[in-house]
């Protein structure tokens, strides 16, 4: 298959890609205006931006597309896996220092 036929492709379910693009960054320029931005950690960062960018393919192109719905459910659960990990390594520290072993 040719680039210009996976373009076409992706158009057609990702929506156009100019479009894609200013809805995307506008909703990332919104998230990072937020004061609690740069205390966010970086992996719920980048499944916030990677989900900007998914929910602007649904806006600007097939908003049926199951892939792009399912995407962003990963990059959500991506995200709790991390915030779960944080907390078992907290929980490990405070059991550790519960005990006096340091």
């Amino acid at each position: 298959m040719s680039l210009e036929n996976i373009l076409s492709e992706r158009g057609a379910t990702h929506g156009d890609y100019a479009d894609v693009a200013w809805i995307s960054q506008t909703m990332k320029s919104t998230l990072r205006a937020h004061g609690k931005w740069p205390f966010l950690d970086f992996p719920m960062a980048q499944s916030l931006d990677l989900m900007c960018d998914k929910m602007a393919r649904i806006v600007a192109g097939d908003e049926l597309e199951k892939d792009h719905w399912l995407d962003i459910q990963g990059y959500a659960q991506l995200a709790l896996r991390e915030i779960e990990k944080g907390e078992a390594n907290h929980d490990e520290q405070s059991a550790t220092s519960y005990c006096g072993a340091d």
